[in-house]
């Protein structure tokens, strides 16, 4: 008892110690208990399980995954024990077990614990050495808690000896001590943060072993430590890595003595992938990532080194080197910074910062790291923050990142530079641990370059602006280089120039916005300068559409929105502002873009701040930005909205451009100063464009402001600011953290004196519209400026080393010596390195594979693509960057600047930029295949992979050319293939009578030149070897001139001469006489009495009568003579005083009165060149300064004065008539042509012949907007007035004196125009009809035009103003040399000899055009004194003209006999065509004048016609004897005898009395006889060729029609167009037998001449029939029928083919009358529709009016929904069709029709077509043949369109959306209607065409499938509406309903007389009565379909058109006549 109470008393742990030694002393003394020898592994199972002992009622278990122990809840504490063990067996004991909520000893064999294991309430794995004299195992557990014991195994510790090793889940031997196991790919992950992973054994085979680690942080970054622990658990290896996010391999070189190694983090969260073991054996080695370099530390020999060298650093003047220096251990190594290999300095053996000023032996320093052993184990070495800074003054960064690019290929960009007057800085740099350093000098002569991809190649190539020329640099992939100059210096001014796509061909062109040239992209790499043509917004809305000025025609396309291009240019403000312009903020670039969705490429013109919208052909609206601007999509509609800034009033607004055109805006901030930037992103992460405005601090704010303008997704934004009381300056805004947001970086302003280091601060973004300013700055740079701590820093952020990181760009001023000196420095800096807690960027998801559709009828290509993703930023962020290529990867077709892994090579947007679509003309493409792809590019400028690609087939062939010019002078002509030429092909050029004049070696580029000017067709045809055929053609119009001004050396003009008659011209200047240097120029002329010359009232004379020209100047009180010596020699003669100090103009040189000496306009020369009276005329008086013309108004030989100005009221012409005596006449002409209204003042600003009659026509300005032409009839009156309008813009100003500049034989007029404040020149080319060219004159010249001269004898006629400048005219057009005068004779009478002659011919000039000198010489006299009338030449045909002379115009010249003294005189004459060319002087005719004349008689006389002959001596009439050279006395009248010669030829008349004969000449000319010819058909509305007699007579034309009475002709309807000449051409108006009388009349001479014809018309004869495909040839067939039999002129057929441009067609064939149909070889039906029209011709070129055109039906196939698909042909035009009826079949020779949709749809989708290939096409009925079609199977030949198969169908997009808009009756498109647009959404779907029909209202109105609705009458009864259905098969539809009084057509009320108020239309029961009209016009009535359905001739103001057999309707009248033409729209009931 007392033991059992003794053990009773001892406590727990007491007791448990007992219990242990009584069973040692048991083991003992029984030998121990049975032992267990473990000799390979011990595992608890449930075999062995019976030999544990287990306490209280605790169970062996099974667990569900097999585990196997045991486990319960003891009801009292127990104690387990494990069997004995005998570890003896193996080498290194190693246990694993699980236990739960209890604690494990393991127990040696006295009982001593060896190691515990576990705790309470807890679960511990473990795996790990088993000490060897552990004999046993006890187990302990709390009381009523559950626990358990797992899993237990003893075995021989793992061991890693075989290499390579790879680490697999939960291996044996490894043991996880914080993290966990994965099931997924990745092996190891943290747990709470941590991670520790430790090795088996591992036995190295080599010297060292290598540990390979992929490893990545889970979120941004983090730090791995490596430990490496010998067989003796000592740690002998230690590395550190430093772990990003990407999932990367490190490798870890540790010593063969480390038997394991133990992977933990000190930071981050760290997840391992993979993890291998190998071996190797190495010495020390560094190592380098990410600027990070490391020695791993070791166990090395004494001695042994390792190094590592850096980039070479340039000497400076100041070069700093710092770095952050860390080991482990510093023993046993030493640490050297070299330079060159050679210790530099050794490095202070301490962790921390290392800063080294270096000193430099050489030019420059080669800096390294070397570590040296000293023997033992050494530890590792990391440097980090290497950065080297260069102080060098002029060290400068480039800050617009488009000059970045990766040059070289290794994924680092570089960056080129230039700056004036830093030329050692231009060229290309490279960043070198963070310098820029240039590695290359620019090309010289470059300028900046800048990289752009001009050929479409991987080599990058260049652009330069050197000042006077754009160089373009193209280098080959092989390194070939080629610089071509593009001229930028036009005048005096150089041009920005834009790098744009300026046709939409993928190319590069060079756009000069300056002065409105563009060079454009060749296919061989070159450029072809042609110039463009630009309006203002108000010019373009306001162009007369309807009649002459030009109309936009757009492309009949179905994936284009083509109407309403003149909606979106309708708004009076469609851009705002009107600010000074101060450049793009934000370094956005240039671009083109399709701005209004027109299909036609726009371009954003940056440097001048203006948008060029492009309205086709050339031209261009010019639209001011209003300030600087940014592009976006506010209210993600695709459209491109802006936001501008006005500097001028400081607002931001943002403006949102409608579908429709309309404009709203929102005010964002106004007269706030604001940064010059602008930073638009998706700030909210919402998924709309959100806009942030910084307002960096100002002294006025005193704060800093952040204003994010938030918006709602419809571009409405809503203001939300920050304010920041620092003074800091807002630098840049990124996504600095890749967390989506975009943060604000912040440098401290030029106002803050108290920072003073250069601190980075961040702005941290919330994503909800606010900002927090971080003080603690993410990156400190270097100390501000000692004495200046203001300086300013520039900074800007980008991704130039392609890791993920943003780079910080930096230019900043230091300081060193003390502050005693500065400079500036430019450093990158890795934000990596910041203290901002960034991730790596990953670039956008891989695109889905574009889709694309071809239009090959228009060449037009449309590639889409969907919407990017992107793990940062929002897809509005996004721009995309397309590629295509010839071959799949490449890009030579549209670079898209990435590598084929999709790294961007440059730091600038995508080349699609924003948008999810892309228009391309691929015309010029050549057929083949092409691989189309897309990339993604997020804000950093990180591309993502490239999109499958998209194969599109082009397989129709390039005939597409370039011009230089559309409008050009005849000049060398530029042509050029659009694609290279191909050896397979064969090209057939047609130049339209073009010289070819060079041709490159390469075929593509050719230079043309035309002779004469006019319009003219350049057409190309290409055919392949199976006769494939393409033809393309264009238009152009030939000028006959251009002007270029030429300088004059600084001088002022005063008069010509040319002095030596060489047919150069010298200058009388206000520096003296100037000579021609045969090019143009002009050079002092050497001669003494040249030195100090002046000129200031000079003309030209011959004052000593010796044929040469001499010089008169007025001096103050002198007349200065100035001799003509010959050999341009001037001799003096200085005459003192004078008759009058008379004040010439020295520019109207004439001779009133015929007497051989010079008159002045205002003065007459009394005959010595030296005494001058003034001219009394009787007009207005000289005194009020109003101008006067003179001409020979009445051309008989003397000049008369014209007055100019006429007071209110006036309606006559007022002229002072010359007497030949120095006196003058007054007489006037009436104006009586009908629209000449005058109201007020009218000025004569031009006397010209202009319809080359004979008399002189009046040039005026009507008003700012018209010209008016009033044509003399005779001397009678001005009855008739033409007036031409000016395009819109042009305000008509001062009119010059006319010339035919273009040698057309039609006068030109010139005149000035005001523009913005400007004067500006132009010359209107007139034309036959009065149509007429706007030729523009060099903006800088605005002198006023006096005169004309051919200044550098070139044969070409120069413009001469009044200043030190005069227009050269330039260019090939042929003129040739006029004959020579015929026929001289004179006659004399009391006081004149009357010369005469006959009118000279010339090629180009009209006979009432030419001018004559005339020559009159004492027979055999020479030297002074020879000449009576001088011709100031020499007699020398070659010499030059003078200019300001007024030459005779007449063929009369009377001389008064007051100056020709009796004798003999050398007549001759010289004729001056109308470009001053001179003719040969005619032969001598001598000229004998008596002093009493016995006989009077005309100079010349018709044969046939009595001439009258006077006697005028003193016999009787009964004693004289006459001879009259076989000439009849026809009657007498006293002294006047009636004489009539029947033949012609120069007749002598004779008179004898007592033995004395007097003689005189009379030249019988041809007698006068009025016949004429004409074919004896004709056909309504054309042209008839009449050949006219060669008579000298006024003729008047008369018919009969249908035996009526003889009228006029213009009251029959027929036009008879003659301005002299042998040809003459009529026009009836009407069919009919008529018959045609001439009469011609002279004097008392009549001669009549009829002919009959009869009138067909053969237009209405002919029926065009529907165009369909032939079967046979797969080719187009046209076909017709008559009705009736035409009349046999009619011959043929004329076939007409539209070409390149809309309405214009071109003739494509000519087939006899007899043959039915045609087959267009040329066609391509599987490509395009094609538009034809006939006309009917007769052998003789007579041809009827064109049919109305007929287009073809062209089908197409795409992809619907689900297996359907969609078919989608454009309607037919020309016949109405009924019903179209759907085929389908297998293969194209099997077809079934399969449906039938009315004839105004134009698609339709097949939802239940078979699997497999399916076969479409159309056939169709037309009105009038209706014949029934049976559904059954049809072959080929039975269909009438083209056939598509599936197997070539496209993928589209579809609308998911349609708007309808009414867009008035103001458009051109609309001609009578009201048009309507639809637009279809989204706007990149791919058909943007629809299908038009009326649903209500179909009695009231029509739709034309253009959207046109048309009234059916004039009484709407009720709305229309309109349906508008989409044709993609998306079943789309909307409606609008038009009410009707907007269809309501009302006539135009009768009108009072006068031009301005219009023609006027109106219906009477069965009559049209037209009012209000000119005289004569053509009256031409179309249908709304545009054909013409009536055409005559009015013959008075007013006519007639009988509308019975009209159907009711809308219809176009259109009136035009030679002077006017006007358009109305009307409705016929």
């Amino acid at each position: 008892m007392k033991n059992k109470k003794w053990i009773g008393s001892l406590t727990h742990r007491m007791r448990k110690r007992l219990l242990l030694v009584l069973c040692a002393a048991l083991m003992s003394i029984t030998g121990a208990w049975a032992q267990i020898k473990v000799e390979g592994e011990y595992r608890l199972t449930a075999d062995n399980c019976n030999e544990w002992t287990l306490g209280g009622t605790i169970q062996w278990q099974t667990d569900e995954d097999g585990s196997f122990g045991f486990g319960g809840t003891p009801s009292s504490e127990v104690t387990h024990y494990s069997p004995m063990f005998n570890l003896s067996g193996l080498t290194t004991p190693w246990i694993e077990v699980t236990l739960y909520n209890c604690k494990m000893y393991a127990l040696d064999s006295e009982g001593k614990t060896v190691k515990s294991y576990g705790e309470f309430r807890e679960t511990f794995v473990y795996n790990e050495v088993l000490d060897k004299s552990v004999v046993r195992l006890r187990i302990e557990t709390h009381k009523g808690y559950t626990h358990s014991l797992r899993n237990l195994k003893i075995s021989e510790r793992p061991v890693i000896n075989t290499f390579p090793y790879t680490l697999e889940k939960e291996a044996d031997g490894w043991i996880l001590h914080a993290g966990h196991w994965c099931e997924s790919d990745t092996l190891v992950k943290n747990a709470y943060g941590n991670l520790s992973l430790e090795s088996p054994l591992i036995k190295v085979s080599g010297n060292e072993g290598i540990l390979d680690l992929e490893i990545a942080d889970r979120y941004s970054s983090s730090y791995v430590s490596i430990n490496g622990g010998d067989k003796d658990g000592t740690n002998v290896f230690f590395s550190t890595l430093s772990i990003t996010k990407d999932r990367k391999h490190y490798y870890v070189t540790f010593p063969k003595e480390v038997a394991n190694l133990n992977i933990s983090n000190i930071s981050g969260n760290p997840l391992i992938y993979s993890l291998t073991l190998n071996s190797a054996e190495t010495l020390i080695e560094w190592h380098e990532a990410d600027g990070i370099y490391t020695v791993q530390g070791g166990e090395y020999a004494t001695g042994q080194t390792g190094y590592f060298q850096l980039p070479d650093i340039e000497r400076a003047t100041k070069v700093t080197m710092s770095f952050d220096v860390e080991a482990t251990s510093w023993d046993n190594m030493e640490l050297y910074l070299t330079d060159n290999g050679t210790t530099y300095q050794a490095i202070t053996p301490q962790n921390g910062r290392v800063e080294l000023e270096l000193s430099f032996s050489a030019s420059r320093f080669i800096p390294g790291f070397r570590v040296v052993s000293t023997g033992g184990q050494m530890g590792t070495v990391t440097i980090r923050n290497y950065r080297v800074n260069r102080l060098e003054a002029g060290s400068e960064m480039q800050f617009d990142l488009s000059y970045w690019y990766d040059f070289e290929n290794s994924g680092q960009m570089g960056f080129s530079y230039y700056l004036n007057g830093h030329e050692y800085n231009h060229g290309f740099f490279r960043i070198e641990h963070g310098l820029p350093v240039k590695y290359k000098d620019f090309p010289d002569p470059a300028g900046n370059m800048k990289p752009y991809s001009i050929n479409n190649d991987e080599a990058v190539d260049f652009i330069s602006d050197n000042g006077n020329n754009c160089n373009v640099y193209v280098y080959d992939e092989d390194g070939t280089e080629k610089m071509e100059q593009i001229p930028l210096k036009f005048g005096d001014f150089s041009e920005d120039f834009l790098v744009c796509d300026y046709n939409s061909d993928g190319r590069a062109d060079i756009l000069i916005p300056g002065v409105n040239k563009v060079a454009v992209q060749k296919a061989d790499g070159s450029f072809l300068l042609k110039d463009y043509t630009t309006y203002t917004q108000e010019e373009y809305n306001n162009r007369d559409k309807n009649n002459d000025e030009w109309v936009k025609t757009y492309p009949s396309s179905g994936i284009v929105s083509s109407t309403f291009g003149d909606a979106f240019l309708s708004g009076s403000d469609m851009f705002i502002g009107s600010g000074y312009y101060m450049g793009a903020l934000g370094g956005e670039g240039t671009t083109s873009i399709d701005f209004n969705r027109d299909g036609l490429p726009d371009i954003i013109d940056s440097n001048s701040g203006n948008v060029l919208l492009n309205v086709g052909e050339d031209r261009f609206v010019t639209l001011p930005m209003g300030g600087a601007v940014f592009f976006r999509d506010l209210n993600s509609d695709q459209i491109q909205d802006y936001i501008v800034y006005d500097s001028s009033t400081k607002t931001v607004t943002a403006c949102i451009l409608a579908s429709d055109g309309t404009m709203t805006s929102q005010e964002l901030i106004s007269n706030l100063s604001m940064d010059k930037q602008i930073w638009c992103y998706d700030l909210d992460k919402d998924g709309d464009v959100d806009i942030l405005l910084p307002f960096s601090y100002q002294e006025s704010n005193m704060a800093s402001f952040l204003v994010v303008f938030e918006n709602d997704g419809t571009g409405h934004f809503k203001m939300h600011e920050a304010a920041f009381d620092k003074m800091i300056d807002f630098k840049a805004c990124a996504d600095i953290d890749g967390d989506g947001y975009y943060e604000v970086l912040a440098t401290y302003s030029k106002d803050d004196k108290t920072s003073e280091y250069h601190d980075i601060l961040l702005l941290e973004a919330d994503g909800k519209y606010t900002y927090s300013l971080n003080l603690q700055p993410i990156m400190r740079l270097e100390k501000r400026l000692y004495n200046s701590r203001g300086l300013d820093i520039e900074i800007g952020i980008a991704d130039i080393d392609g890791d993920g990181y943003y780079d910080l760009l930096t230019e900043f001023g230091v300081s060193y010596g003390n502050g005693k000196y500065s400079f500036t420095t430019a450093q990158v800096y890795n934000l990596k390195e910041s203290t901002v807690a960034t991730r790596a960027n990953s670039a956008p998801t891989q695109m889905g594979k574009p889709t694309f559709f071809y239009e090959a009828e228009n060449g037009l290509l449309k590639v889409s693509w969907a919407e990017g993703k992107d793990d940062e930023s929002s897809a509005v962020d996004l721009t995309y960057a397309l590629r295509i290529g010839s071959e799949p990867g490449k890009g030579d077709i549209c670079y898209a600047h990435a590598t084929p892994d999709g790294r961007r090579l440059n730091l600038i947007d995508g080349n699609m930029g924003h948008g999810l679509e892309r228009l391309f003309d691929v015309s010029g493409w050549p057929a083949g295949k092409y691989y189309i792809a897309v990339q993604a590019i997020d804000p950093m400028h990180h591309g993502s992979a490239w999109s499958e690609e998209a194969v599109f087939e082009k397989s129709n062939l390039s005939s597409d050319f370039i011009l230089s010019s559309g409008h050009t002078t005849a000049d060398t002509l530029t042509v050029a293939l659009s694609s290279p030429r191909d050896a397979s092909l064969t090209y057939d050029w047609d130049f339209d009578g073009a010289r070819v004049i060079s041709e490159s070696t390469d075929g593509i580029t050719l230079g043309i030149m035309y002779d004469t000017p006019g319009k003219k067709r350049i057409t190309l045809k290409v055919t392949d070897a199976g006769g494939n055929v393409s033809t393309s053609d264009r238009q152009i119009f030939i000028s006959g001139t251009k002007l270029v001004e030429k300088e004059t050396d600084g001088f002022s003009i005063i008069g010509f001469i040319d002095m030596d008659c060489d047919g150069l011209t010298e200058l009388l200047t206000s520096n003296g006489v100037y000579e021609n240097d045969g090019e143009g120029g002009f050079k002092k002329l050497a001669k003494i009495y040249n030195t100090q010359l002046e000129f200031t009232k000079a003309f030209v004379a011959d004052v000593n009568k010796d044929g040469l020209p001499d010089v008169i100047e007025e001096g103050s009180n002198s007349m200065l003579h100035y001799i003509n010596e010959g050999e341009k020699t001037l001799r003096l003669e200085t005459h003192d005083g004078h008759s009058v100090n008379w004040k010439w103009s020295g520019k109207n040189l004439i001779d009133f009165n015929n007497d051989g000496y010079v008159d002045d306009g205002k003065f007459l020369n009394t005959g010595n060149d030296l005494d001058f009276t003034f001219i009394e005329h009787g007009l207005v008086s000289y005194d009020i300064n109003i101008p006067f013309f003179y001409a020979d108004v009445d051309r008989d030989g003397f000049y008369d004065i014209v007055q100019a100005y006429y007071p209110e009221d006036t309606r006559a012409i007022i002229y002072a008539g010359g007497n030949g005596d120095g006196t003058f006449t007054k007489r006037t002409v009436p104006v009586t042509a009908e629209g000449f209204n005058t109201t007020g003042e009218f000025h004569i600003q031009s006397l010209t012949d202009m319809d080359n009659d004979g008399y002189l026509d009046i040039v005026m300005k009507m008003n700012e907007s018209n010209i008016a032409i009033l044509l003399n009839n005779r001397n009678e009156a001005f009855d008739r007035m033409v007036v031409l309008t000016l395009p819109t813009g042009m305000s008509a100003g001062t009119i010059y004196p006319c010339l035919d500049i273009d040698n057309n034989g039609r006068m030109d007029i010139i005149f000035t125009y005001r523009k913005e404040y400007n004067n500006y020149s132009k010359v209107m080319c007139l034309f036959d009809n009065w149509d007429y060219e706007i030729t523009k004159i060099p903006d800088n010249f605005n002198n006023t035009v006096y005169s004309y001269a051919d200044m550098d004898g070139d044969g070409r006629p120069d413009i001469i103003g009044d200043s030190r400048s005069y227009l050269k005219g330039c260019g090939s057009v042929i003129n040739t040399r006029p004959e020579s005068p015929k026929n001289i004779r004179f006659a004399q009478d009391e006081q004149y000899a009357v010369l005469k002659w006959d009118a000279a011919k010339d090629t180009e000039t009209p006979a009432s055009q030419m001018r004559y000198n005339v020559s009159v010489k004492r027979q055999g006299a020479s030297g002074e004194g020879a000449f009576v009338i001088s011709p100031m030449n020499d007699m020398k045909a070659d010499a030059a003209i003078i200019p300001q002379y007024r030459y005779p115009m007449a063929t009369t010249y009377p001389i008064p006999l007051s100056v020709l003294p009796t004798g003999t005189y050398e007549v001759q004459i010289q004729a001056i065509d109308a470009w001053g060319e001179t003719s040969e002087f005619s032969e001598v005719f001598l000229m004998n004048v008596e002093a009493m004349p016995q006989i009077g008689v005309p100079t010349d006389v018709h044969a046939g016609a009595t001439a009258a002959v006077r006697y005028t001596g003193n016999g009787p009439l009964s004693a004289l004897t006459w001879d009259w050279d076989g000439g009849r006395l026809d009657s007498q009248d006293g002294e006047t005898y009636y004489i009539v010669w029947d033949t012609e030829g120069r007749k002598q008349v004779s008179v004898s009395y007592e033995g004395s004969t007097a003689t005189a000449e009379v030249l019988v000319k041809p007698a006068i006889d009025a016949s004429f010819s004409i074919n004896s058909e004709a056909f309504t509305g054309a042209e008839t060729l009449i050949t006219m007699p060669d008579c000298e007579a006024d003729l008047t034309w008369t018919a009969s029609k249908d035996g009526g009475a003889f009228r006029p002709v213009a009251q029959l309807g027929i036009s008879i167009n003659y301005s002299g000449g042998a040809d003459a051409h009529a026009l009836f108006s009407q069919a009919g037998s008529y018959v045609l009388m001439l009469t011609a009349e002279s004097g008392n001479v009549v001669s009549t001449a009829k002919r009959s014809i009869e009138v067909t018309d053969a237009l209405s004869m002919l029926n065009m029939g529907c165009v369909a495909v032939d079967a046979q040839t797969g080719k187009y067939c046209i076909s017709w029928t008559y009705t009736g039999t035409l009349p046999s002129l009619a011959t043929h057929i004329n076939i007409y083919k539209e070409g390149t441009s809309y309405g214009d067609f071109r003739l494509a064939a000519t087939v006899p009358v007899s043959q039915m149909s045609w087959i267009d070889a040329d066609s391509d039906p599987q490509a395009h529709a094609s538009r034809y029209c006939l006309s009917v011709a007769g052998a003789d070129g007579t041809e009827s009016l064109r049919t109305a055109p007929h287009k073809t039906v062209h089908v197409m196939l795409n992809r619907g929904a689900g297996s359907s698909w969609n078919v989608v042909w454009n309607s037919y035009e020309g016949l109405d069709v009924t019903t179209y009826r759907i085929l389908r079949g297998t293969d194209a020779d099997n077809l079934t029709v399969i449906a039938e949709v009315a004839g105004s749809l134009t698609s339709y989708t097949d939802k239940t077509a078979p699997a497999g290939v399916c076969c479409y096409a159309l056939d169709f009925d037309t009105t009038g043949k209706n014949e029934a079609k049976s559904h059954s199977t049809r072959s080929a030949s039975e269909v009438r369109t083209n056939i598509v198969s599936s197997e070539s169908a496209t993928d589209i997009i579809l609308a998911d959306d349609i708007t309808v808009l009414n867009m008035g009756e103001n458009t051109a498109v609309a001609k009578g209607g009201i048009l309507l647009s639809a637009e279809i959404y989204p706007l990149n779907a791919t058909y943007r065409r629809v299908d038009w029909t009326i649903v209500e209202g179909t009695d009231f109105a029509r739709v034309d499938q253009n959207g046109v609705v048309y009234p059916l009458s004039d009484k709407v009864e009720g709305p229309v509406t309109v349906r508008a259905t989409t044709i993609d098969g998306s079943g789309l539809y909307n409606e609008i309903v038009i009410p009707a009084e907007e269809l309501v057509i009302t006539a135009v009320d009768e009108a009072a007389d006068g031009w301005q108020d219009g023609m006027n239309v109106y219906q009477r029961g069965k009559t049209l009565f037209v009012g209000n009209i000119h005289n004569g016009s053509l009256l031409v009535l179309y249908n709304a379909g545009g054909q013409v359905v009536h055409a005559e001739k009015a013959t008075e103001t007013s006519a007639q058109i009988q509308c019975e057999t009209f159907p009711a309707g809308i219809y176009i009248l259109k009136a035009v006549s030679d002077s006017w033409q006007e358009t109305r729209k009307i409705v016929v009931k």
